[in-house]
């Protein structure tokens, strides 16, 4: 955001005619990526994708279908808050209000035997709008899950992720779903801790990361945790024991 936010400065100050080439090469949407390849020295394939309050799903996506046992894919999400930009980027960002930012990474492999946590992207689609008081998405999702048996068998604990600028639809799609599977596991709205920012959703997936390894589940043994991302789009994230 930094680069981007120079870049354009330059560019207006000289009546859009001269800018940085430094700062152009750096505020290109995969340039950060670029800088963590050379930090780590990987050689690999580099994918970036730019999918707003989703981008962190779209990259695990893309990670599911790359990995295999010899070659593990670094899986991250991370922002910069820009106090000019990001409000124009994210509507859910608000003028005036606190700037958030962060990011997480994940280091994934397909081997078995790790004693690490596995994860896996279990529901993605987009479309999703709120149509008087029905809230669509939420009995599909439940579906893929198992229906409401098994999400209470399988899951101690909800992230679920709720940006402002859909939180109407958001909130009424998460409330459905909690009625519809008679969960009386922990919820948290994680976007009130992390702030307003699109990777919002790596953070709390490496949190529950954290939580699955060192057994802090608030549950029984053994339980998983899901990740939710609600909204237009509608994701779910399953973070468990090996």
């Amino acid at each position: 955001m930094s680069e981007t936010g120079d870049f354009l400065r330059g560019l207006f100050e000289t009546d859009e005619k001269f800018s940085s080439p430094t700062d152009f090469i750096g505020s290109v949407h995969n340039a950060p990526a670029g800088q963590i390849a050379l930090l780590t020295r990987a050689e690999g394939p580099n994918i970036t994708v730019s999918g707003g309050d989703y981008s962190f799903e779209q990259a695990l996506f893309a990670a599911q279908l790359l990995v295999t046992d010899e070659m593990p894919v670094l899986v991250l999400g991370a922002d910069e808050g820009h106090e000019t930009l990001s409000p124009l980027f994210d509507p859910s960002v608000s003028p005036g209000e606190p700037l958030s930012d962060g990011g997480g990474a994940l280091l994934l492999n397909r081997t078995m035997d790790s004693s690490g946590p596995t994860i896996d992207l279990k529901y993605f689609k987009t479309g999703f709008e709120m149509k008087g008081q029905h809230q669509p998405g939420s009995e599909e999702l439940m579906s893929q899950l198992g229906g409401p048996a098994a999400v209470n068998k399988r899951y101690g604990l909800i992230l679920a992720g709720i940006p402002t600028a859909q939180r109407q639809l958001a909130s009424a799609q998460l409330d459905n779903f909690i009625d519809t599977a008679g969960f009386t596991g922990k919820v948290i709205d994680y976007r009130r801790l992390t702030g307003e920012f699109a990777a919002a959703s790596a953070v709390a997936t490496v949190f529950a990361a954290a939580l699955v390894k060192n057994g802090n589940v608030p549950s029984p043994p053994g339980k998983a945790v899901l990740i939710l991302g609600l909204g237009a789009t509608i994701t779910a994230i399953e973070v468990a024991s090996p």
